[in-house]
């Protein structure tokens, strides 16, 4: 994944507010990748934009090969559905569907068989220890449990690249140890992992390298030492 001059302005009113200001990164396969910042620091612009959500005002954003920065919608939707799982703080699961129903849906829209879908859908709420409760609504589930729901329905298409936005945000500390816990599982098993929170104790835990945003800016990249004063002799 390599960023080059990724920049995204919005117009607010008669101002522009710049999220992201001609940022250059380098995101390896495989890497569990984290940005923090405070709120307004451009973290979710950051998110969005590899995720295929926004459009970038200037710069590139390659992939594996493809510029998104340059690809039609249909790409886009495409690259979404077949490379890219999302997990949100709000978790976003539809009310109304039970916890399978809510884990296939994914694979309705990648045109996946109603037999597959509902083994592989099976298959990842045992995963993420829900088996049992697969036929409950998100009314009926804990916030974890909800966020874990929302994480299998994350990996339906076996993406290989995740997105994280604060996925510990709302759920108490056992319960977010818990999720970063099947982050990292994910991520030994090949997946990148792309984190964002504003936990930056949780990131220097978990995280290969990660970055802190700051007015669309990288502040600090923990790829890259911090200089040490010199001595004298």
């Amino acid at each position: 994944m390599i960023l080059r001059g990724l920049t995204r302005v919005y117009r607010m009113g008669d101002a522009l507010v710049t999220a992201l200001d001609r940022l250059d990164l380098e995101i390896g396969r495989g890497a569990f990748f984290g940005v923090v910042g405070r709120s307004g620091s451009g973290k979710s612009t950051f998110l969005n934009l590899l995720g295929g959500l926004d459009t970038a005002s200037a710069g590139t954003i390659e992939v594996d090969g493809m510029a998104l920065t340059a690809a039609s919608q249909d790409a886009l939707a495409k690259y979404r559905r077949e490379k890219v799982g999302f997990i949100f703080q709000q978790f976003n699961l539809i009310q109304s569907m039970s916890a399978l129903q809510n884990v296939e849906m994914p694979l309705v829209f990648a045109n996946v068989p109603p037999a597959e879908r509902r083994k592989r859908a099976e298959e990842l709420l045992d995963r993420v220890g829900l088996g049992p409760r697969r036929k409950h609504r998100p009314t009926e589930l804990s916030g974890g449990e909800q966020q874990r729901v929302a994480i299998a329905r994350s990996l339906a298409n076996r993406p290989a690249i995740l997105l994280a936005d604060e996925p510990t945000g709302n759920l108490d500390s056992a319960t977010a140890a818990s999720v970063t816990e099947l982050l990292k599982q994910m991520n030994r098993e090949g997946q990148t992992v792309i984190l964002v929170t504003h936990d930056r104790p949780m990131a220097e835990a978990v995280c290969s390298r990660f970055i802190e945003l700051r007015d669309g800016r990288v502040l600090t990249d923990s790829a890259v030492p911090v200089p040490q004063p010199t001595t004298g002799a």
